[in-house]
């Protein structure tokens, strides 16, 4: 069976490449040939390159990006890398019919999200001929709110149809989604963890630190997690290192530019993980890193807080530092847990492909 990946692996974007590399990883893994569909919407495309026309409107924007952009190319040349060495790219006739794929997954990550793409995307909901009387299964899929006004509730109810199995990221977008269609929705785990501890060593780069360290990770930057993270790395007699989600003039360090393997390989050997994100959240549990997730008081932290509730570890969410405890974490029962939910998302994949 052939199956084509369709989601946003060309987001210069850790969460979105990992996740990416995830799914095709595990489709693999079950004897299938998988390819990640090379549809890369400019929108995206353009937001990542290291040098933009648009940066000439602003001579602030310019000169920032002057100053950035030894930074920016590096980093920009190692998601690069990745994604055309570990991702099995395929560019297809979108027009054609007669594609030779059985069937197309959509997901993970925010592929229906009008915000990001300023629209919904077709491509995104099987809206294209090549995928016509094909399999077409949603996997993880989100779109980072969880109201729908009337235009958009009578998009999804004709979009819908259109999909043979259909599973989302987030229990609030279920619930959102179930009175616009009879076809069951099941909530899922996120790619990333499809693929076990030991999958995710085989790609990771180990950094060369010889002293212990607190790992920041932000998507949305929080004041509270540089309070934490430096009182933590006092009490362990280690340094702070922070991966940036985006580059930043005013903390430039080498930890900005991390390749993809780099970031992996950074949560695996964390002291301890601090982190306002939800991927940061998902690898701190992956490699069974002690952590604290931050709130910011927006979506993220329903994503991580139903993530954590599920695996008992709900009391890893918190306002601010007085909540933060220099303590360990007995994974025995969120191991378990977890893996609970790995059967149960896999079987998802295995049914909706027919596959055993």
């Amino acid at each position: 069976m052939k199956v084509g990946i369709l989601t946003f692996h060309c987001a210069h974007n850790y969460g979105a490449v990992l996740q990416a590399y995830a799914l095709q990883e595990h489709l693999k893994s079950r004897g299938l040939e998988v390819h990640v569909i090379d549809y890369q919407p400019s929108i995206l495309s353009s937001f990542y390159k290291p040098f933009d026309i648009r940066d000439f409107r602003s001579l602030k924007t310019l000169l920032s990006r002057i100053l950035l952009f030894p930074s920016a190319w590096k980093r920009y040349q190692n998601f690069n890398r990745f994604i055309h060495r570990k991702l099995s790219l395929e560019t297809i006739d979108m027009d054609n019919e007669e594609s030779n794929y059985d069937a197309f997954i959509y997901g993970s990550d925010q592929i229906w999200n009008p915000k990001i793409l300023k629209n919904f995307d077709a491509i995104y909901f099987a809206g294209f001929k090549a995928a016509k009387g094909k399999l077409n299964i949603t996997y993880a899929a989100s779109m980072g709110k969880f109201t729908l006004d009337e235009t958009e509730k009578i998009y999804y109810q004709e979009a819908l149809k259109r999909f043979h199995a259909i599973s989302v990221r987030e229990n609030s977008l279920k619930h959102a989604l179930s009175s616009l269609t009879e076809k069951p929705i099941k909530v899922v785990l996120d790619p990333t963890f499809l693929l076990s501890q030991t999958q995710w060593n085989q790609i990771a780069i180990n950094p060369q630190i010889k002293i212990p360290y607190v790992l920041i990770y932000q998507v949305e930057k929080n004041e509270q997690v540089y309070k934490i993270a430096y009182s933590l790395a006092q009490q362990i007699k280690g340094k702070v290192i922070e991966l940036k989600s985006k580059l930043s003039l005013l903390h430039q360090s080498e930890f900005q530019c991390a390749s993809p393997e780099e970031f992996v390989g950074y949560f695996k050997h964390a002291s301890y993980v601090v982190t306002t994100s939800f991927h940061g959240t998902a690898f701190s549990i992956i490699f069974n890193r002690p952590f604290y997730t931050v709130m910011i008081n927006k979506n993220i932290d329903t994503r991580s807080s139903a993530l954590l509730n599920s695996l008992s570890l709900s009391e890893r969410l918190i306002k601010n530092e007085a909540n933060a405890i220099l303590s360990e974490i007995d994974y025995t029962r969120p191991n378990k847990l977890l893996t609970s939910l790995q059967e149960s998302s896999k079987a998802f994949l295995e049914n909706a492909l027919k596959i055993s």
